[in-house]
């Protein structure tokens, strides 16, 4: 079995304080605001597969940061950027090739 992960995102938490700054004080006073948190990044660790995370330079919705950030949390991972944005990875030659 092996894992392929297309842009992704650290958390919820991150997602939200990375588009949204102004969102950040208001989460730390009201934590419970997002009552689901899709911490990617506490999870990361404990994957066993071997892991692909691709991530595009231009991806206008998830931080490219996060996507390497992530990858660096994952025991073996391997990371690859591409110069993609963030829904053209099925259009772009590389991503194709690594996922086909």
């Amino acid at each position: 079995k092996r894992l392929v992960l297309l842009s992704p995102f650290l958390s919820l938490e991150e997602m939200a304080t990375a588009l949204f700054p102004v969102v950040r004080p208001v989460l730390k006073r009201v934590p419970f605001m997002l009552r689901d948190k899709f911490d990617n990044r506490a999870k990361a660790p404990s994957i066993c597969a071997p892991t692909l995370v691709i991530h595009g330079t231009r991806d206008e919705i998830v931080p490219f940061g996060q996507g390497s950030a992530l990858a660096k949390e994952i025991p073996g991972a391997q990371f690859r950027s591409y110069d993609m944005g963030h829904n053209d990875v099925f259009m772009n030659p590389h991503g194709r090739a690594v996922i086909g």
